[in-house]
């Protein structure tokens, strides 16, 4: 068996003059507080590359490096978070560190690799340019504190590059099985989920959201119907975005779309912002109104475009805002 690419990256570099942001944390933090933030971008190159879990087992890695109290990492992690050296809403939704800088160095370097792996859920950037990208659910290949490469079983990574339709990789049934043999249409954890939002009266219209999205979603991206619901709670509730059908809208066109339909995978995305910090969902709905897009999802379908082709059928339904009750969509309201 082929030795998997490795996916970090053996050198970055620091600016000799830092930007506002950065000065302001190291005024904070102190000289301790930079050394524990360079460990970290050590930990992420090297590891997956452009991000890494936060979590205690972190805390206490670079606890053994740093000599540091745990304390002081946790709140050094915070200020960095604070500061937007880290992408608050990656941190929030999914408990990652990362952000647009690192990325594009990242991704940057590793155009030489045979080989890449990447969460599209986790990306901050276009990497269309990159051509040895494997998109999947999660990264199949990481390494450990040693630097050693591991393989994740169970996952279906779809290849391609560019703007190219990603084609699904065969694995055996026992190693993975399709998001839509899942049956359960009940939260998958209620005490993982806020109490506003189970108290909200947005709570059954985010899980029908969540289970509709779930419909015209890729069968390779794990479906987290918690997760996808607190998406729509937030554009509805926090974000306070009345115009339901306008999101819908905007939602059906990215997904018909034949660059966005590679790129844009799962809700998590909505509330992203791309380099210039306008959310994905303002980008869609911008994007939609043009004029020459209007007619795209028809168009794509015309053109062989598979995710256009497979929710033409939905776009009468939700020019009404009723996403319930879209042919894809029907017969999953909760209850």
């Amino acid at each position: 068996m082929a030795r998997p690419t490795k996916q970090g990256i053996d050198f970055f570099s620091l600016d000799c003059e830092p930007e506002a942001k950065l000065e302001l944390f190291i005024a904070e933090n102190g000289a301790e507080g930079f050394g524990i933030l360079v460990m970290l971008w050590q930990m992420i190159y090297k590891g997956d590359g452009y991000y890494i879990h936060y979590d205690e087992d972190l805390v206490w890695l670079i606890r053994k490096e740093s000599l540091s109290q745990a304390e002081t990492i946790v709140s050094v992690i915070e200020n960095a978070i604070k500061r937007n050296l880290f992408d608050k809403t990656l941190y929030d939704e999914q408990k990652i560190l990362t952000s647009t800088g690192i990325q594009k160095r990242y991704f940057s370097a590793a155009k030489k690799k045979k080989e890449i792996f990447a969460v599209a859920d986790y990306l901050l950037i276009d990497v269309s340019d990159n051509n040895n990208l494997v998109y999947s659910g999660e990264n199949p290949v990481s390494s450990d504190e040693n630097g050693e490469e591991k393989v994740s079983a169970g996952k279906t990574p779809v290849s391609g590059g560019g703007n190219a339709t990603k084609e699904k990789e065969k694995v055996k049934e026992e190693e993975e099985s399709s998001p839509c043999d899942m049956p359960s249409r009940e939260p998958e954890s209620k005490k993982s989920l806020p109490k506003n939002f189970l108290e909200s009266e947005c709570k059954d219209e985010a899980f029908e959201f969540a289970d509709w999205f779930r419909t015209i979603a890729p069968e390779s991206v794990k479906f987290d119907r918690d997760k996808w619901a607190l998406v729509w709670y937030h554009l509805r509730e926090t974000d306070g975005r009345l115009d339901k059908e306008e999101i819908l809208r905007a939602i059906q066109w990215a997904r018909g779309d034949p660059f966005w339909s590679s790129n844009f995978h799962s809700p998590l995305k909505l509330r992203k912002r791309n380099d210039d910090g306008v959310m994905y969902i303002d980008l869609f709905i911008e994007k939609m109104k043009q004029p020459k897009r209007r007619n795209n999802a028809a168009d794509s379908t015309q053109n062989g475009n598979p995710h256009a082709k497979a929710n033409a059928a939905a776009i009468k339904a939700l020019q009404r805002g009723d996403f319930a009750e879209s042919p894809a969509g029907a017969g999953n309201r909760s209850g």
